[in-house]
Parts: structure tokens; C-alpha cells; sequence
């Protein structure tokens, strides 16, 4: 699931998740229902590195938009929005 959301070869999503699970970043567990499945969820340091990489990007991008108004913003989002969408819907 997680290689087709992304648009990923599952061995380039199970690579990434090696190295974040030797990093004490993501725990993987069986899935009970499927065996072909690995459930795979964030541990307290994965949580705690997410949110401190959030917490940069959130200031990072509070500094480059800051220099636009209120209106330049909502501008700037609609714009974005439009052309998002005709990326998901080609």
C-alpha cells in the first residue's frame, strides 16, 4: 500500500523502512490478517523526529510566506489547489 500510494517499487519503500527501523525510527509487526502485509508504525523517537522535521518546515515556510499578505496568501493557496488537482486527476 504504502509503494503504490507513493508511486514507489516496493523494494525502494522496504530499504527506507529498514534504515528507519535500525535508526529505532519505525517498528514492523506481521499483519494478522494478511500474510503477503507488515504493518508498519512510528515508535516514540520515529513521533519525536517527525515532529521536530514538522516543526522546521512549519518555521521555514512561515518565513518565506511571511512576506506575502493575507490576500497574496490565499492567492498564492487557491493557485497551488488548482494545480494540484489537475496533477492528481490528469
Amino acid at each position: 500500500m504504502i509503494a503504490a500510494d507513493l508511486g514507489m517499487a516496493p523494494n525502494s519503500i522496504t530499504g527506507r523502512l529498514d534504515a528507519l527501523e535500525r535508526r529505532g525510527f519505525v517498528h514492523r509487526t506481521p499483519s494478522a490478517t494478511d500474510r503477503r502485509r507488515v504493518v508498519v508504525e512510528l515508535t516514540d523517537e520515529g513521533r519525536a523526529a517527525w515532529l521536530g522535521a514538522m516543526d522546521r518546515v512549519g518555521h521555514e515556510e512561515y518565513r518565506l510566506l511571511g512576506t506575502l499578505s493575507a490576500d497574496e496568501r490565499r492567492t498564492l493557496s487557491d493557485l497551488l489547489r488548482r494545480v494540484m488537482i489537475r496533477a492528481e486527476h490528469p
